[in-house]
């Protein structure tokens, strides 16, 4: 069966960077949250479930002393010394049975046993707190170390789950992150890759574009002349004047063509960033 994304990871030098940049863009960024294994993040949540997770280093002496033991440091900790501390390192994909994913993971990708499982505190908007607990598995490749695949299964309540998750209004008014593009210069390792990954093949659009229509968000990839990596998200929004008033007001430039607006990466963002109103990409 097809899964659909969980979030995007996006390593940031800092919060206090991330969330200048993403309150320029028009984003409402959650308040801090702190992992038990020395990262911190700073999520913007989005209405059809695809979040964002700004990723920082809170507290290197912690990292040191888990890193060996979990993944999920260790491949933050590799991005920032290969790519640098300023891109998006992860696909999370949803999942039902983290146990499962282990097993599916196992033999084809045999980085890919190592497991995420941790709790921690969640702080709402309106300074309410309740315990998130999420446990997932690992799918890696070690010729793609710019980019790392792993799922995510939320535990508990189900209605503090939601409430964790609950999208704010945005003043860019996005409402739905409705695709990933990526890029490889070896294509047919990167689509078996995300095909394990994701449950599903990837569709040939022609000699150097394929794509997969996840459950809610679509995958793109693309021909390039570097290993597998991500170049750019794109969000669904209800006005593209909205995005330009904000942008504007921020003084960040941006390129506009027909029902796209486009913002270049850049420092706490990671990633070309395109605005639409289109509900989808297809």
């Amino acid at each position: 069966m097809a899964r659909g994304v969980d979030h995007l990871v996006l390593p940031v030098p800092s919060l206090d960077v991330a969330r200048q940049r993403y309150e320029a863009l028009g984003f409402t960024v959650n308040k801090d949250g702190i992992h038990p294994f020395g990262t911190s993040n700073c999520c913007v949540f989005i209405e059809n479930g695809v979040y964002l997770e700004p990723l920082a280093v809170h507290d290197e002496a912690v990292i040191a002393e888990k890193i060996s033991q979990n993944s999920f440091v260790g491949l933050d900790s590799k991005y920032r010394a290969l790519i640098g501390d300023n891109g998006l390192s992860a696909i999370s994909i949803q999942s039902n049975d983290a146990e499962a994913d282990i097993k599916h993971f196992t033999g084809p990708y045999e980085n890919g046993p190592s497991t995420l499982k941790f709790s921690r505190k969640a702080i709402h908007p309106d300074g309410t707190e309740d315990t998130l607990s999420v446990d997932g598995a690992f799918c890696l490749n070690p010729d793609f170390p710019a980019l790392s695949l792993f799922t995510c299964q939320w535990q508990g309540d189900p209605s503090v789950i939601s409430k964790i998750k609950t999208a704010p209004k945005h003043a860019n008014t996005v409402v739905a992150t409705i695709g990933v593009e990526l890029s490889s210069n070896d294509m047919p390792n990167a689509l078996a890759y995300l095909g394990h990954a994701f449950g599903a093949d990837f569709t040939r659009q022609d000699d150097d574009s394929y794509d997969f229509a996840a459950p809610n968000c679509h995958i793109k990839l693309i021909k390039g002349d570097q290993p597998l990596h991500a170049v750019a998200v794109t969000f669904s929004v209800t006005s593209l004047e909205a995005v330009g008033t904000c942008l504007e007001k921020s003084k960040i430039a941006y390129d506009s063509s027909g029902d796209t607006i486009k913002v270049a990466a850049a420092l706490g963002q990671g990633v070309t960033m395109q605005f639409t109103e289109r509900t989808s990409l297809t």
